[in-house]
């Protein structure tokens, strides 16, 4: 081979051999933007709803889903899952637990600088309840239940929830109450939240944002400044469901909790008229009140002093009493005295009368010596 041609086919090899590196630079960096791409994907629309579901190109995506990724996008908040509805059914058992568990202590609904300990089923069924409840009456009705267990009558329950629940409620005896009040409460926790109603993503969202809120009311002090969005419980969320989903959640949540404003406005509306209703009847009722006991009270004037007048005569009284009884006993002491000495006098009286009976007698029968001896001359 010629010199040419020598120096043409090292010139061919290093060409491939550039070609070779500029190939593989490419790749990674394909790689590289390839993963950074599903990685804000998985960041903008969460996880895959379970394992079946696939890309655009057919492939599942859990697959592509690795530990480094699931590190990175948790980010110390709990143990990664890689679909949605593996989280679904980790909160479905967590919260299960919770209930058949031992006594736990959250946030007191109606105190929240309080802490209320939770030990029966009705009581931790309504704390599980309480972030999916999205009227002002059923809140209350599962504040009430939170806060008074199984004390709670069907009346107080009217309006929270469903009349055929609240007819069979009131046929029960009240010892068998709190029991009906649990089932109910588990079939509506069951069905109603749990099963995940509607299309999948968006419940799945309310299920585990409600999930972080009630995480954060059984945890201990709030974060000093207040911000939710730092607790792990709602980087949680938003790492499975994405940040379009979570913010629609936050948004259907914020609507609902304001349905809930709206109606506790609405119920203090009608509080303050009733309580104006209430507070005129019972200021004329008041006011008729005060004038009997402004009458009373008079009366009851005039009877201290005509008792206090009673009493200084009888004081009076008794003093006079006191006197005489001291005269009684110093002339009941006199005429002692006086029976002593004639009983002496009697007694003298008699002892002179047998003296001079008996000197009669002796009178008598020297009468007789002397007869008798007249006689004999």
């Amino acid at each position: 081979m010629s010199l040419l041609g020598k120096i043409l086919a090292v010139l061919n090899v290093l060409a491939a051999v550039g070609f070779f590196l500029l190939a593989s630079m490419d790749y990674g960096k394909r790689q590289y933007w390839t993963h950074a791409v599903f990685r804000h994907d998985l960041a903008l629309h969460g996880l895959p709803l379970d394992a079946e579901e696939r890309d655009l190109e057919g492939e599942p995506v859990v697959r592509q889903i690795d530990a480094a990724t699931l590190n990175e996008l948790f980010g110390g908040a709990g143990n990664p899952v890689k679909t949605q509805l593996e989280e679904v059914q980790r909160v479905r058992q967590e919260l299960q637990a919770k209930i058949d568990g031992p006594p736990f202590r959250v946030s007191h609904p109606l105190e929240p600088q309080k802490k209320l300990e939770l030990t029966t089923r009705t009581q931790k069924l309504a704390w599980a309840l309480r972030p999916f409840a999205f009227t002002a009456a059923r809140r209350e009705a599962l504040n009430r239940l939170m806060v008074g267990g199984k004390d709670i009558t069907p009346d107080e329950l009217a309006g929270a929830f469903d009349a055929k629940f609240e007819e069979e409620l009131s046929k029960l005896e009240p010892a068998k109450r709190p029991e009906a009040i649990a089932d109910y409460l588990q079939k509506e926790l069951t069905e109603k939240v749990l099963n995940l109603p509607g299309e999948k993503r968006p419940a799945i969202a309310q299920l585990l944002f409600g999930w972080a809120e009630l995480s954060g009311d059984e945890g201990g002090e709030p974060d000093k400044g207040g911000d939710l969005s730092n607790s792990p419980a709602y980087k949680r969320v938003v790492a499975v469901v994405g940040v379009e989903m979570a913010a629609q959640a936050l948004n259907a949540r914020a609507n609902d909790l304001a349905q809930v404003a709206r109606g506790i406005r609405a119920g203090m509306v009608r509080d303050r008229q009733q309580f104006t209703l209430q507070h005129a009847a019972w200021h004329g009722r008041l006011l008729d009140a005060a004038d009997y006991l402004h009458d009373r009270e008079a009366e009851l004037q005039r009877e201290t002093q005509g008792a206090a007048a009673q009493q200084e005569l009888l004081n009076a009284r008794k003093k006079e009493v006191a006197d005489l009884e001291a005269r009684l006993a110093a002339k009941q002491a006199e005429t002692l005295k006086l029976l002593q000495k004639q009983d002496r006098l009697q007694q003298e009286l008699f002892k002179a009368q047998q003296v001079f009976r008996d000197a009669a007698t002796k009178n008598l029968e020297l009468e007789r010596e002397v007869r008798t001896l007249e006689k004999g001359r």
